[in-house]
């Protein structure tokens, strides 16, 4: 479903998922940066299918848009079970096919998760206000930059969440599931892969 409602915050982090949007909400919240109030875990600014309107949002409104390898977002969906949410939160109508299990899902060649849709929506919207795209890969060498555009102290450095092994590695996946993934998301992840590591547009 497309939200499109007015906006009391002035900091939004959105991503497509499996991106780290969770960990980047929960820093900033203790960090009293002015973010979303936390009710159903950031939904629906977290994955926002479409920035914000311009005259949606206060002065001084800027967004995080975070994106990462396709492949390990939709393993990272399945892995927790979140496939059914997000499927919701990804599209205004309609239902996926084989969101059962990862091996159902696997057999299908569409996308039901609209992720290259997504990332075009963010990556090429026109507005007035700030968007920082950062590939989540880099993220923590990006850090001081990310800090200095949300508006965090440079102090606050340290308590940062220190970088962790991903469960969910397309790498590891047996032989067949990889040939798959890479039917699916391949071209989007090639297109992600090309991009900056961070730009603000």
């Amino acid at each position: 479903m497309i939200f499109d409602t007015k906006i009391d915050h002035t900091i939004q982090v959105t991503s497509f998922g499996g991106a780290g949007t969770t960990m980047l909400y929960k820093f900033l919240d203790q960090c009293c940066r002015d973010i979303p109030k936390n009710t159903h875990d950031w939904i629906p600014w977290k994955h926002q299918q479409v920035p914000p309107a311009d005259e949606d949002v206060k002065q001084g409104f800027r967004a995080l848009y975070l994106f990462g390898n396709p492949m390990n977002t939709v393993l990272s969906i399945f892995r927790r079970g979140y496939q059914h949410w997000h499927f919701e939160r990804m599209n205004e109508s309609g239902e996926g096919q084989g969101l059962q299990n990862l091996e159902e899902f696997l057999k299908h060649d569409d996308d039901p998760f609209q992720l290259a849709d997504h990332f075009e929506r963010w990556t090429t919207a026109k507005r007035r206000y700030p968007i920082m795209l950062l590939r989540f890969e880099t993220l923590w060498e990006q850090q001081e930059e990310v800090f200095a555009f949300l508006g965090v102290p440079s102090g606050l450095q340290d308590e940062f969440p220190k970088r962790r092994e991903r469960h969910s590695d397309w790498r590891k996946q047996p032989v067949e599931h990889r040939k798959r993934l890479k039917r699916i998301y391949g071209s989007l992840a090639k297109r992600i892969q090309s991009r900056p590591k961070t730009e603000i547009i």
